[in-house]
């Protein structure tokens, strides 16, 4: 694999993995509680299960459809 076959893949990681924790580190940063923002996760847990399983099913069908 070339490195310009693997930058899409690192994009769609980033946006989907990392910006989330990006995102949350800087809300704390900036004065949003940890006790809320462990609240957030716990209140909204089954729909945060559902995101992930989203984003690893988009991810899946990216990287099947990318080899094709």
């Amino acid at each position: 694999m070339a490195f310009y076959e693997g930058v899409p893949y690192l994009i769609l990681y980033n946006f989907f993995f990392v910006m989330p924790l990006l995102l949350i580190t800087f809300a704390v940063a900036l004065g949003l509680s940890p006790k809320f923002v462990d609240f957030a996760r716990i209140k909204h847990r089954n729909k945060l299960r559902l995101v992930m399983g989203l984003a690893l099913i988009i991810i899946g069908a990216f990287v099947v459809w990318w080899q094709i």
